[in-house]
């Protein structure tokens, strides 16, 4: 089986390239990234390191048998692309359209029907991504949604020689857009209900990064705190955290105690997952592009419109929303954005136009914010 990687960052490199490498088939597989350090780099060094905390002892992980290059490279060469099985990505949603052109020169002349995982922070990436695409290469193709999740806080790369992670990763498909007879990955999970699981993962985990960002921005603009860890050392923050988990569980769990439970305890192992002293997590990191994470079908609003309907407490997700709304960092483009909306159209315009929130939901908030 042959991998092409499209990555940005830390997170291919720290979640995706591993769990492949945990599978019981070989796999062949290449990096493709837009930093040429990086890719010298790896080049040079011919392996990723990774480095976890287990059991109060560091371990070490190393992966070699890899090749590294650049997307020009790809795009120069697709003739030598054209045997790939699956393609991943992990450059972040609103970067997906960059990748288009080239991946479907690849498509076009694959004699293959390629399966794409866009693992991206997101609810059903890989299926927005196929409207990227014209009609008849997006037949040739299996898009696949999925969730993954393992931290991988920002981090000098090349000049530590390893990537720092948390030892838990996870990677879940929809079992239902798997195409018949396409090789299974036996390192990951495949769910009937990938939307259970996606909004978990998103609304608890994505969101509570983004509640806690948001939170300590709108009391001291990141000047006394700066990282995540550091954060849950204050009592009030921890507290704070501990109220919106609640609230997300319970609007997630629609009622059904057992649901609930699951999700206290998925809430649970968040917040101590949260508070590992080995990462230097930036609020800033967590925080950023507010309204991707404050639209329609994202981290906040899908349990707030759940709290909503199913008449249960939403105030912590409620100041989450206020919160966002006023996370104004100069160094954040779509802050500048939200702002400027807000000033000069209102409030309901910035719900309904920018974050395309239903009238119904305006209404209701609109007594309460």
């Amino acid at each position: 089986m042959k991998v092409l990687h499209f990555g940005a960052g830390n997170i291919g490199k720290g979640l995706i390239f591993p769990m492949f490498e945990k599978n019981s088939s070989p796999i062949n597989f290449t990096f493709v990234d837009s930093d040429d350090k990086t890719i010298q780099f790896l080049k040079k060094e011919n392996k990723i390191t990774i480095k976890y905390m287990k059991e109060q002892k560091l371990v070490k992980q190393e992966f070699s048998g890899f090749k590294i290059v650049n997307i020009e490279e790809v795009s120069k060469n697709i003739e030598d692309y054209l045997d790939i099985d699956i393609i991943t990505t992990s450059v972040g949603v609103n970067n997906l359209s960059k990748l288009t052109n080239t991946i479907e020169r690849i498509v076009e002349k694959s004699k293959k029907s390629i399966l794409i995982m866009c693992c991206e922070n997101g609810n059903r990436v890989s299926s927005g991504f196929k409207k990227e695409f014209h009609e008849k290469i997006a037949a040739k193709i299996n898009f696949v949604d999925c969730a993954i999740d393992r931290i991988i806080p920002n981090q000098n790369f090349i000049q530590n020689g390893y990537l720092l992670t948390e030892e838990y990763s996870n990677w879940v498909v929809d079992a239902n857009q798997w195409p018949m007879g396409f090789q299974k990955i036996s390192s990951i999970k495949y769910s009937d209900d990938l939307d259970y699981e996606m909004k978990i993962k998103l609304c608890l985990l994505n969101g509570s990064h983004s509640a806690l960002s948001w939170y300590r921005y709108n009391i001291d603009r990141f000047d006394g705190i700066k990282t995540v860890a550091d954060s849950l050392k204050n009592e009030e923050t921890l507290e704070f955290l501990k109220g919106y988990v609640l609230e997300v569980s319970k609007a997630l769990s629609k009622n059904n105690e057992k649901l609930l439970n699951l999700n206290k305890e998925f809430a649970k192992k968040v917040i101590e997952r949260f508070k590992n002293p080995l990462f230097n997590d930036e609020l800033s990191r967590v925080g950023r592009n507010p309204m991707v994470k404050l639209k329609k079908g994202e981290r906040v609003f899908i349990p707030l419109e759940e709290a909503v309907k199913t008449n249960s407490s939403y105030k912590f997700i409620l100041t989450t929303l206020k919160n966002g709304l006023n996370y104004w960092n100069v160094d954040d483009e779509e802050s500048k954005i939200i702002r400027k909306v807000l000033f000069e159209e209102g409030f309901s315009a910035l719900l309904h136009t920018c974050l395309e929130f239903d009238e119904k939901l305006i209404n209701v908030l609109k007594e309460e914010m």
